[in-house]
């Protein structure tokens, strides 16, 4: 429904700080040959007290589509032309619907980061990342890679940059699988990823999503408990 030339989202418990939609369009004015950009942001708890700063990083498509790395969080704006282009979100989607929205509006240009905090994004136990998921909603990666290859959705300069991403997303399944207790499908997705390829365990981000899955959730609530031990 909306109107103008660049539009964006922002999902429901996420902030905007004061002047990030004018420094946001003024930033896409000066490098117009992106479609889309995104700032570094807040993280804050359920009631409003601030966790930690993500410093996001500089866009890479090969790296976005072969590791599932999603570039852009709240904040993030897009040229409204490419839109009517790559479609809106598949909304049957729970768990990556901005991932695979984005890798769709990347086949029609770049992306570029905003090295300055200007959102927030709230988290919580209940959240959608943390809160317990059936096998369906956890193996979302996989069938949305599968789906994005499949179509053609992948640039078509840049196929090389897909291979080995099924065995990425498996990967990020294992970690929702585990998160939500279900652990021996969770071990079939992690054997599948070093199965499809087995140069995962030599990457430092393998091991920092092992290391979530088995102890984040624990983390997650134990910081969350404090944090409300904490506020007045």
């Amino acid at each position: 429904m909306g109107s103008g030339e660049i539009i964006g989202y922002l999902s429901s418990d996420d902030l905007l700080k004061p002047q990030a939609v004018t420094e946001s369009v003024s930033f896409m004015l000066q490098n117009s040959e992106v479609i889309l950009v995104y700032p570094d942001f807040d993280l804050i708890d359920a009631k409003g007290n601030f966790v930690r700063t993500i410093y996001t990083l500089d866009f890479d498509y090969c790296n976005m589509v072969l590791n599932l790395v999603c570039y852009p969080g709240p904040g993030a704006l897009f040229w409204k032309r490419f839109f009517d282009v790559a479609g809106g979100w598949n909304t049957d989607l729970r768990q990556v619907p901005d991932f695979e929205y984005w890798v769709r509006l990347s086949q029609y240009g770049d992306f570029k980061r905003i090295p300055k905090v200007m959102s927030i994004s709230r988290i919580h136990e209940n959240s959608q990342s943390f809160r317990p998921i059936s096998v369906a909603l956890a193996m979302e990666p996989v069938h949305s890679m599968t789906n994005l290859i499949e179509s053609g959705k992948i640039r078509a300069d840049r196929k090389d940059c897909s291979n080995g991403s099924i065995a990425a997303a498996h990967l990020l399944s294992f970690r929702l699988l585990f998160r939500s207790s279900i652990y021996s499908a969770g071990i079939m997705s992690l054997y599948n990823a070093v199965t499809l390829r087995p140069g995962l365990i030599l990457n430092a981000s393998f091991w920092r999503v092992l290391a979530s899955a088995l102890i984040g959730k624990s983390f997650y609530r134990t910081m969350f408990r404090t944090k409300s031990a904490d506020s007045p």
